[in-house]
């Protein structure tokens, strides 16, 4: 799990773009209201990881109204929060997203349910969205930070080609306890460092 904040508070991509994204084991979607219950649902499995690790997880955000809430701002096909489900089941199983930093930028993070976590979903969820972003929306640059100590979590990100850039020392209050934490940012301008997947987007699978 990384810390996504910019995920929430940067603005989102707002552009008519061909959906669903597929990969092997996931379809990847914008968040609808429709995804608010079982989104909820699957928040309040690792709500204790999520409040150590993201600083969008204040007390009262895991519940299915606080959900829904954030779910119905989004306009449609808003992009800075997606929803990759289990082809097989149809369960939540990443939360991730791409926020719009400045022109041909994306920050991007995410989260996986707990069914699915140590399984490779963050790496496969991530990983395609980035394609997708270099694809069509003509991405030059992503970036991603993790608070300090969520090592899982740089791993995925050394996984999906990012390399470190800089660290903003106590850069924030994690929401379980409010203490000040170092934020480790990475950010990846080659895209030929992306880990190779295969994936379409447009149509149904």
């Amino acid at each position: 799990m990384t810390d996504d904040r910019k995920i929430y508070d940067i603005d989102p991509v707002l552009v008519d773009v061909p959906m669903p994204i597929v990969t092997p084991r996931l379809i990847i979607r914008p968040a609808t209201i429709a995804d608010a219950h079982d989104v909820a649902i699957a928040k309040q499995e690792v709500w204790e990881q999520l409040q150590t690790w993201m600083s969008w997880a204040n007390d009262g955000e895991e519940t299915y109204e606080a959900t829904l809430r954030v779910f119905e701002a989004l306009a449609d096909n808003d992009l800075s929060i997606m929803i990759a489900r289990c082809r097989d089941t149809g369960k939540v199983v990443v939360s991730t997203g791409l926020a719009s930093e400045e022109e041909g930028v994306f920050h991007t993070g995410y989260w996986v349910s707990k069914g699915f976590l140590g399984r490779g979903y963050a790496t496969e969820a991530t990983a395609a969205v980035m394609h997708y972003a270099h694809q069509v929306l003509h991405a030059k640059k992503f970036t991603i930070c993790y608070y300090d100590g969520n090592d899982k979590s740089r791993n995925v990100m050394e996984k999906l080609g990012f390399e470190f850039s800089h660290t903003v020392k106590e850069g924030k209050a994690r929401c379980a306890d409010d203490q000040l934490v170092d934020v480790h940012h990475y950010d990846l301008s080659d895209m030929r460092r992306i880990p190779p997947l295969e994936i379409s987007w447009g149509t149904e699978p």
